[in-house]
């Protein structure tokens, strides 16, 4: 997981919000299929955490058939499967699907077993006060990076690069970027083999530029996000371990703050 800090922005940027994601490469069905068991379980867990990513606006059938390289007649069942099920939600005017009520409903019952967020919530805060950037909370979840927490910094320029519950591939991000740092180096290249059709939905990450940050984050002992996900906008991040002894499902901890200039 990680505390970060809400990107500052240079004064000069031309934007600051979220840039518009280009047309996105098909996501490959067979990314660690073996892992998931069905092919239907996989293909319907991943519609669940692609819409989790963009869930502020929500994906249509359209998109979550191009993202997943499906049939829409396929990806269009799944949806009305999981949308039956309360799992996903359509936008009656955009006709777009986002996350249903029960998706929360179940979060309320596992959140008790996953406690992070309440235990790293005084650090963020204090994070976000010195700093004066918002700081976030960001925990590794398979071949991407979801955002737990967000505490709103000071400063009067901010840039919402990430809102809670918000996915991003591994390595894109500072906070993320932390994460993948600490990974060993095969399973870094597996990482970056899986997630590199997917860097040009999130600004202007490329393999080569991960790569690149990777080599400067190791030699400077933490995170470097320089401008990779939006014009103008820097971070930091560091990525820290679970304590000896805890479970595996905690994953990686690490903080990520935000530079207005990096």
């Amino acid at each position: 997981m990680s505390v970060a800090t809400t990107p500052r922005v240079r004064k000069t940027a031309a934007k600051t919000g979220p840039r518009t994601a280009p047309a996105a490469t098909p996501r490959a069905a067979k990314t660690a299929a073996h892992l998931w068991g069905t092919q239907s379980v996989h293909r319907a867990v991943t519609i669940l955490m692609e819409v989790a990513a963009r869930n502020m606006r929500g994906l249509r059938v359209y998109e979550i058939a191009a993202l997943m390289g499906l049939e829409r007649p396929t990806a269009h069942r799944i949806v009305k499967g999981l949308a039956a099920q309360n799992m996903l939600t359509q936008d009656p005017d955009s006709k777009a699907y986002k996350l249903g009520p029960l998706v929360y409903e179940l979060g309320l019952a596992a959140s008790p077993h996953y406690n992070l967020r309440e235990t790293c919530a005084p650090t963020l805060k204090r994070l976000a006060e010195k700093t004066g950037d918002s700081a976030f909370l960001v925990a590794r979840s398979g071949f991407d990076a979801v955002c737990l927490d967000r505490v709103e910094g000071s400063y009067p320029i901010s840039a919402r690069t990430l809102d809670v519950g918000g996915r991003r591939p591994l390595g894109v991000g500072a906070g993320s970027l932390a994460i993948l740092v600490a990974l060993p180096q095969d399973e870094i290249e597996r990482v970056i083999e899986v997630n590199s059709p997917r860097f040009a939905a999130f600004g202007n990450q490329t393999p080569q530029r991960l790569r690149n940050a990777i080599r400067q984050s190791r030699a400077a002992g933490y995170a470097i996000n320089n401008q990779d996900v939006l014009d103008g906008v820097g971070a930091i991040g560091i990525a820290l371990r679970p304590r000896r002894g805890s479970s595996s499902n905690q994953h990686l901890l690490h903080s990520n703050r935000t530079c207005g200039d990096a």
